[in-house]
C-alpha cells in the first residue's frame, strides 16, 4: 500500500472513531431511535446497554434495544429484550406489535416442526396489540396478511383475513383498499383487486400507485394494452416515481 492510501485510510478511520464518540457523547434516550433509524447500531447499542446497567426498569431502554435486534436479523435477542420490557409494561400495544413481528420473521426462517408454535405466537401478539388499539392499522396488516399466507393448519384462515381487510377499510377507507388490492394481486384474484381499486378511483381519483396496481392487474390477466394505460397514468400523476416508469418501459420493450 502506497503513502496516499495510507493516509486515506488512517483520516477514514479517525472520522469514524471521532463520529462514534460524537454520537455516544451526545446521545440521550430520546435520541436513541432516531440513531437507530439513521442506522448506527453499534454506537445507540453500547449507549442503551450502559444506561440499562443504571437504569434496568425503563422499559423504553430494553424496547429501543430490541429494534436494534430486529434490524440486525437477530429475532431472539430482539424477543429477548422485548419480553423485558414488556414485563414492566404490558399496557404499550407496539411491544406487543413487534414481538409478533419478531416471531413472523422467526417463522419465516425456522424449519418446519416449529413453525406451529410460533405461528400461535405471531397470532397471539398481534391480536394482543390490536385489543389494546383497535386502530392500530400495520398490526392489522400484518396479522391479515399472516391469515391471507400461512396454511391452515398454522392458523391461516381466508375469512379471518378478510375480516381485518374490512377493518382496515373502516379504520382507512382509502389505504385499507389498497392493501386489499395488493393482497388479492398477490394471491391471483385480479378481479377481485380490480374491483377494490375501482372503488378507490370512485373515492379519489388522483392518487397514482391505484392505477400502477391497475396496470399490475391487467398485466398479470395479459391485457397489455390496458395495462400501458394504467402504467401511463400513474407516471402522469407522480412523474418522479421510478418504480411507476421502470414498469412502463418495461411493458414497452
Amino acid at each position: 500500500m502506497t503513502v496516499f492510501p495510507r493516509i486515506l485510510l488512517f483520516y477514514f478511520t479517525l472520522c469514524a472513531l471521532f463520529f462514534s464518540f460524537h454520537v455516544c457523547a451526545q446521545a440521550t434516550l430520546d435520541t436513541i431511535p432516531g440513531a437507530i433509524k439513521e442506522g448506527h447500531f453499534t454506537e445507540a447499542e453500547k449507549f442503551l446497554l450502559e444506561f440499562i446497567q443504571k437504569s434496568p426498569d425503563e422499559h423504553r431502554a430494553l424496547f429501543y434495544l430490541s429494534q436494534i435486534y430486529f434490524k440486525q436479523d437477530n429475532q431472539d435477542k430482539a424477543i429477548y429484550w422485548l419480553n423485558r420490557a414488556i414485563d414492566l409494561n404490558a399496557s404499550d400495544s407496539e411491544y406487543f406489535f413487534w414481538r409478533g413481528r419478531c416471531y413472523l420473521e422467526k417463522l419465516h426462517q425456522s424449519p418446519l416442526h416449529k413453525k406451529y408454535r410460533i405461528s400461535k405466537e405471531v397470532i397471539s401478539d398481534l391480536e394482543t396489540a390490536i385489543e389494546m388499539n383497535p386502530e392500530y392499522i400495520r398490526a392489522r396488516i400484518y396479522l391479515g396478511e399472516f391469515y391471507f399466507t400461512a396454511p391452515k393448519i398454522a392458523g391461516g384462515s381466508r375469512s379471518k383475513a378478510e375480516k381485518q381487510l374490512a377493518l382496515i377499510r373502516q379504520c382507512d377507507p382509502i389505504k385499507g383498499r389498497l392493501i386489499a388490492a395488493k393482497f388479492y394481486l398477490r394471491e391471483d384474484h385480479e378481479k377481485l383487486a380490480l374491483k377494490e381499486l375501482e372503488e378507490l378511483v370512485s373515492m379519489n381519483p388522483d392518487i397514482a400507485e391505484t392505477y400502477w396496481l391497475m396496470g399490475k392487474c391487467h398485466l398479470q390477466s395479459g391485457q397489455k394494452a390496458e395495462a400501458e394505460k394504467a402504467f401511463m397514468k400513474a407516471v402522469s400523476l407522480d412523474s418522479d416515481n421510478s418504480v411507476f416508469q421502470k414498469s412502463l418501459a418495461q411493458l414497452r420493450k
